[in-house]
């Protein structure tokens, strides 16, 4: 069959087009086709008359898939028909929010969980594909973070990431498992430890605590001594029971909030007073259920307190609310001291733990300050006599006063 007698299929005309511009050309197998890198690609069937809606599906499906053919790679399914970032976040948020409304997860960290989401669908966008995510994305994210967050948040913020994926995995929103690549590790232990030498010690100066208790008014003043008698932080003094504490004796029976491990520990004279001092002018909260909490604010609530709100369009965001912290920091200016960077009221459990290891009873020290033990005698070990929990208050006590204890029954 010589050239003349083939039969030649019908070319589709040009003005099939939109529009001049059109980046895609008809096909005479009546489809939408763009050549790249040497191969004929197709984007979807020309339909006559129909408004141009055809041209249009055509055209965004070779948006979405040409900078993958660009470069040799496999496009991705198309948003509309695969699980988005957004639908991973609202499942994750709708999960976490189910363990803090059971108490299993304290509204402080589902925070933290909801900040880590927002910023993935600010970095992102809400609607990228999750099984889209290469490599490279998570290394270039991974630079982002690192120029607003310090090394150990930075650690923190890239678990969390990860626990996000894996969630995804978990619950069958990806089919694979996510290869994060070596871009997004977390930053080493060396790292964490040179950024640390920078800041340098964590600690108040002896006479700066002294300032501090004198010019404190009567809550904090108590929530001062506490957090040196035995290493309680801001939420454990704002969850803290009245009825954990022996008056007669300075025994505290007071699980960390936390952790839920138990802990005991011991009173100074000086923090009994405090307390007493405490409970005479202690109004009455608002909140029933914050009637047996030995702090209350003035505004009669709950000293720190994350809650759920609603912002003007409808989505919930979490209002955390440190009222120690703030106070902390008024009282710093009332004292005219220098507050350096980074130091707040939880820097008290860092002045009481690096005195309290003065006493070479590091099991004492930890079960105080409600920690985990690590060790396989810490599974065995079921008490801690009372005399070496005393022992390591008096040894702070003396580092903070310089007198012995002469009061009984307290420490």
């Amino acid at each position: 069959m010589n050239n003349s007698t083939r039969r030649s299929r019908p070319r589709h005309p040009q003005s099939a087009k939109p529009y001049a511009s059109f980046p895609l050309t008809a096909h005479v197998t009546g489809r939408w086709c763009k050549k790249i890198k040497g191969r004929v690609i197709f984007f979807g069937k020309i339909v006559p008359d129909d408004g141009g809606k055809s041209a249009q599906v055509a055209l965004d499906k070779f948006l979405h898939e040409k900078d993958y053919l660009a470069t040799g790679r496999t496009p991705p399914p198309d948003p509309k028909d695969s699980v988005t970032l957004r639908d991973l976040v609202n499942s994750f948020l709708t999960f976490k929010r189910s363990r803090t409304d059971s108490g299993e997860l304290s509204t402080r960290m589902f925070g933290k969980w909801h900040r880590t989401c927002e910023h993935l669908i600010s970095h992102f966008g809400k609607n990228r594909a999750i099984d889209d995510f290469r490599q490279d994305d998570f290394a270039k994210y991974r630079i982002v973070l690192s120029r607003r967050l310090g090394s150990l948040e930075l650690g923190c913020e890239v678990q969390r990431v990860r626990s996000l994926f894996k969630y995804a995995f978990d619950t069958e929103l990806l089919k694979s498992q996510v290869r994060y690549g070596p871009g997004f590790s977390r930053p080493t232990r060396k790292t964490l430890r040179i950024e640390r030498a920078k800041k340098g010690p964590k600690l108040f100066a002896l006479d700066d605590i002294l300032t501090l208790l004198d010019v404190a008014n009567v809550p904090m003043r108590a929530m001062i001594l506490l957090a040196c008698n035995a290493g309680l932080g801001n939420t454990d003094l704002a969850n803290m029971p009245v009825d954990c504490i022996d008056l007669k004796t300075g025994a505290v029976d007071y699980a960390r909030p936390k952790t839920g491990i138990d802990r005991r520990f011991f009173l100074w004279p000086e923090t009994l007073e405090a307390i007493r001092e405490v409970l005479a002018k202690r109004p009455a909260p608002d909140d029933p259920a914050d009637a047996g909490l030995l702090f209350v604010t003035q505004q009669r609530k709950r000293w720190c307190k994350a809650t759920f709100q609603a912002d003007d369009d409808g989505e919930m965001v979490i209002n955390n609310d440190n009222g120690i912290a703030k106070e902390f920091a008024k009282l710093f200016k009332k004292a005219g001291l220098a507050r350096k960077k980074g130091h707040s009221f939880y820097t008290l459990r860092h002045v009481f733990a690096t005195v309290a290891s003065g006493t070479c009873d590091q099991v004492a020290v930890n079960h105080i300050m409600g920690h985990s033990p690590n060790d396989m005698a810490g599974f065995y070990r079921e008490r801690i006599d009372d005399a070496r929990l005393q022992a390591v208050a008096e040894h702070v006590r003396q580092w903070l006063f310089g007198t012995p204890t002469t009061e009984g029954g307290a420490v």
